[in-house]
């Protein structure tokens, strides 16, 4: 069933891929998320995965191969001419790449191919929220702003920074804290109803003050990452400063670890330099993975 795809993910980079994602979101079930690459060192970077990729074949022939995407997860788009009028269409089971979609053909063959009982019976398996921790060394004011830009209709911000919200706000993270400390059997109820939602993003600013943060072990911090992972949310940031993460075994509850960085800052540039070389050392053994964003 095609309500089974949670993310689709198109690789193309002219105009054709833009209709495409504003069709698919048309026609797509709402939960269904529809992310748009328009070059492979982008994709790369961000090592998002989904369930089905659209990838130009013209794209393929000029970038080369994107490692790490099964192959049975593909269905490639061709955009050859239109054949003369006496030749027959161009068709999706003729394309030499395997399985494919002309552009030239009906938009609900591409659905039809989605929907497909074969493919969803090769992509389907259980999936768990991705945890992303978006980390400033220093007091970086509105770091949920900067979540704001790559969180998506459905995702969830935590907030965890040294210095709080200072304006009016019924619960924070300090509150959701003490539950977690309590190991609440009904935590993510709980937490449900502290979240103030925004254009169908969720959201739990951070406490006044990071001591709040730091009533919680990484134990009980664990236990409670496992269970948001099991949660709906398509993936959950964290907007943490380094109040949150003075044990630096607390990297290891996350899926990536987005580090802010800024040229015009010498020392705050230096540190990020040291956290990911730590980060990616053997010896620190971190499997995510590590983004720096410069300000």
């Amino acid at each position: 069933m095609i309500s089974e795809l949670n993310k689709i993910i198109i690789v193309q980079k002219g105009e054709y891929g833009r209709r495409l994602v504003r069709f698919l979101e048309r026609n797509l079930p709402a939960a269904t998320r529809t992310i748009l690459f328009t070059n492979k060192k982008m994709l790369q970077e961000t090592a998002e995965v989904a369930d089905c990729y659209l990838i130009d074949r013209d794209f393929f022939r000029e970038e080369g191969a994107i490692s790490g995407i099964p192959p049975e997860r593909i269905i490639w788009l061709s955009s050859e001419p239109a054949a003369p009028e006496n030749a027959d269409p161009p068709s999706s089971s003729d394309s030499g790449f395997g399985r494919a979609f002309n552009r030239f053909e009906p938009p609900q063959k591409l659905l039809d191919l989605l929907a497909g009982e074969d493919f969803i019976g090769e992509v389907t398996e259980q999936r768990k929220s991705r945890i992303s921790l978006i980390y400033s060394p220093i007091n970086q004011e509105n770091l949920y702003g900067l979540a704001r830009n790559l969180m998506q209709e459905g995702d969830l911000y935590l907030g965890a920074e040294d210095i709080g919200f200072s304006g009016e706000k019924e619960m924070d993270m300090g509150d959701l804290c003490y539950y977690i400390h309590l190991k609440e059997e009904h935590i993510l109820e709980t937490m449900q109803q502290m979240l103030r939602e925004e254009e169908g993003r969720y959201c739990l600013d951070s406490p006044d003050m990071y001591f709040f943060l730091r009533e919680v072990t990484t134990d009980e911090y664990r236990w409670f990452f496992d269970r948001l992972r099991a949660a709906s949310y398509p993936e959950v940031y964290i907007g943490a400063g380094s109040g949150f993460l003075s044990d630096p075994a607390m990297f290891h509850l996350f899926d990536r670890v987005i580090l802010i960085d800024s040229q015009q800052n010498e020392r705050q540039h230096f540190f990020c330099d040291r956290l990911e070389a730590m980060l990616k050392d053997d010896y620190f053994s971190f499997e995510g993975q590590v983004v720096r964003v410069g300000l």
